[in-house]
Formats: structure tokens, sequence, C-alpha cells
């Protein structure tokens, strides 16, 4: 695989809840390698609009929705740095 590419769980495209800008951030994190290394990669917001092709306000947006449905978990790290964490929603089994 070339940088940039990335597996993305089936789980991503089977939750209907999830709109195309939502779905696209989050494949992008995955392709950043968000959920796979130790020391998660810190992508910025500009970043993640660059691999998207949005605004970074629909960034912004599209990470908070991610938050509130469960797909990631945005922290601090102990230098200051958001970090993204990466898990299967919780709540998917509402949604069928």
């Amino acid at each position: 695989m070339k940088l940039g590419d990335a597996i993305i769980p089936a789980e991503v495209y089977q939750d209907h809840r999830l709109t195309l800008v939502q779905m696209r951030v989050l494949c992008a994190l995955y392709s950043f390698g968000v959920c796979f290394w130790k020391e998660n990669p810190n992508p910025t917001k500009r970043q993640i609009a660059d691999r998207c092709g949005y605004t970074e306000r629909e960034i912004i947006n599209a990470i908070k929705g991610l938050e509130r449905l469960g797909w990631i978990t945005k922290y601090e790290d102990k230098s200051g740095d958001v970090r993204y964490q990466i898990g299967a929603s919780d709540t998917r089994e509402e949604q069928q």
C-alpha cells in the first residue's frame, strides 16, 4: 500500500447514520494511520481537509458528528496536541 491508502472496516460503510462528509473524514483518518500505530500520527484539520476536499469548517463539523456517533474520540496528548482515537461505534446497534 502507498501513503494515503487505507483499510476501512466494513462497519464504516454499513453505518447509515454517517453523512458523506463524515464517512470521508473517517476514511481520511484511517488513511493517516490513526488506528494502526502506537504513537498516533497527528493530522491537522487542514491536512484532513486537503485529503477529503472539504473546508476546515466542514471537517470540524464532521469530527463533532463522528464524536457524537461514537466513531472517534478527540483528546489532547501530554504536549497539548489534539489527537484522534478511532473505534467502532458502540451505538451502531441502535441503527438496526
